[in-house]
């Protein structure tokens, strides 16, 4: 049987904001400063390890505009 890896909500949202965001920006220093966490608590969240809060989510969305 055939195990098809499915990508989170989560994780589709950070490649949304990877893609989305000017190459000047680094999404986890974006990410940390808005979220208020550290570096490393941001890269935990990008890489899926630790689930966004529904706050987090709609401070995400709220500051890069995403519906």
């Amino acid at each position: 049987m055939t195990k098809i890896k499915e990508e989170s909500a989560q994780m589709v949202l950070m490649q949304r904001l990877k893609d989305a965001l000017p190459s000047n920006l680094s999404l986890v220093d974006e990410l940390a400063d808005l979220l208020k966490v550290s570096n490393d608590s941001a890269y935990r969240r990008m890489r899926g390890e630790t689930a966004l809060s529904i706050e987090d989510i709609a401070a995400i969305c709220k500051h890069f505009k995403l519906s």
